[in-house]
């Protein structure tokens, strides 16, 4: 994980997890809540530069924030480095990259995968 900070990937993570959890991606205003960021502008660099280091993609639409692969695999690492983790993540991996648990609340087509 060569050139990702710390917030960053806490970012990522933060990510990962609300669509393991709610099926869609946080919006902007959600992950300027979870950090503590003033203004949509700081949220904005920072996914700005996961997208330009390959982290992520955003596709300029709601909600529309998709880890790649290789982000998938900075949150695996962090999560395989910290056993409180890792029985969730594989829950949630499993989930993210198959199909969702409960199709209903899935259907939105917001299921994470990597692309």
């Amino acid at each position: 994980m060569i050139g990702i900070t710390s917030r960053q990937l806490a970012m990522l993570e933060y990510v990962q997890q609300h669509i393991n959890e709610e099926c869609c991606p946080p919006t902007l205003q959600a992950i300027c809540n979870q950090f503590g960021i003033k203004s949509l502008r700081g949220v904005t660099v920072h996914l700005d530069a996961l997208e330009r280091k390959g982290y992520l993609t955003r596709p300029h639409t709601a909600r529309g924030i998709k880890l790649t692969a290789l982000g998938l695999d900075a949150v695996r690492a962090t999560v395989q480095q910290n056993p409180m983790y890792q029985l969730g993540w594989q829950d949630a991996h499993a989930e993210a990259t198959d199909s969702p648990t409960n199709k209903n609340e899935c259907d939105s087509g917001f299921a994470q995968s990597a692309a």
